[in-house]
């Protein structure tokens, strides 16, 4: 993985945590995010429109179709993670929401019969006791310590649930960036796909705000929220720009998936000093053993 690759790689964990620190602070909703990705793509259109426009017409089919299907994925994706935000602290339902999709695809390949390399199966035990332990408030192996409820509750299960579409834009996301390339390489492909997936996102988004909560919760989430909105969009874009362009950049992908993992510390470091929430050293500590995990799985997968 190249230095360039690296630094692309450590901005996006930045922005990533940042703007999920900001959705927990202003107790954001489907409409909310749909907002933000309006702005996102009103700020790219001037840009698109100059650069990448004319490499509309090269596009494979297929990568259409991956940008459909990764515009499902991340409307799910925000949100269960709004839900999961209205629910639970960041400390905790954004390391469980990053270490599942791994975590979930090497369980699944067990229960198959193909079991891991060694050191992924170290990751995994990593992984799996560092999950364990993020709940708690507190270290103890008595009933208070270990109650279901720390476990078992409406913040862990939306943050499953948002795992799970992680995992299905992040696969479509490698397979559509891959299938671009030669019709529109490097920076200009990753852009080129952001912006006409945060089209597709907006458009999915549409369907979950009119069931949940009816359209006009997108006026009210611009006349209250405007400018956190804004924010979020920005760094919510360049993130995956970002990591898109490392995707060109790197020849082995788990790598980059390895190293964004880094993002979960920098999350429950924010969600300790910014967002006051309890337990930061328990969870600072098992979303290092977290971490490491993912690391191991990622270079068994390089």
């Amino acid at each position: 993985m190249s230095p360039f690759a690296v630094v692309l790689v450590l901005s996006a964990c930045v922005s990533h945590a940042g703007w999920n620190l900001l959705s927990k602070r202003v107790r954001a909703t489907p409409a909310f995010f749909w907002v933000a990705n309006a702005a996102a793509v009103v700020m790219a259109t001037p840009v698109f429109l100059f650069t990448v426009a004319p490499d509309v017409v090269r596009i494979p089919a297929a990568v259409w179709v991956c940008l459909v299907v990764a515009g499902c994925f991340e409307a799910g994706y925000l949100v269960f993670l709004a839900a999961a935000y209205r629910c639970g602290d960041v400390s905790v339902v954004y390391p469980l929401a990053r270490a599942a999709p791994i975590f979930l695809v090497l369980a699944a390949d067990m229960l198959m019969g193909s079991f891991p390399a060694g050191s992924a199966f170290a990751g995994l035990l990593l992984v799996s006791a560092g999950c364990f332990v993020l709940p708690l408030r507190r270290l103890s192996l008595g009933p208070e310590g270990l109650a279901w409820r720390n476990y078992v509750n409406r913040a862990s299960l939306w943050a499953l649930a948002t795992a799970l579409c992680i995992a299905g834009y992040t696969i479509t996301d490698n397979i559509g960036i891959d299938l671009l390339q030669p019709a529109a390489p490097e920076l200009g492909g990753a852009f080129l796909y952001l912006y006409l997936e945060l089209v597709s996102l907006g458009l999915f988004l549409l369907p979950a705000i009119w069931w949940r909560d009816g359209l006009g919760a997108i006026g009210r989430a611009w006349r209250s929220q405007r400018r956190h909105s804004i924010v979020v969009g920005a760094l919510l874009s360049v993130t995956y720009l970002l990591i898109l362009w490392a995707y060109a950049h790197a020849e082995v992908v788990a790598y980059v998936t390895g190293l964004r993992q880094l993002s979960i510390v920098m999350a429950v470091i924010g969600g300790s000093l910014f967002l006051r929430e309890p337990a930061g050293r328990i969870r600072l500590a098992a979303s290092a053993i977290i971490v490491a995990g993912l690391g191991l799985i990622a270079l068994a997968a390089g």
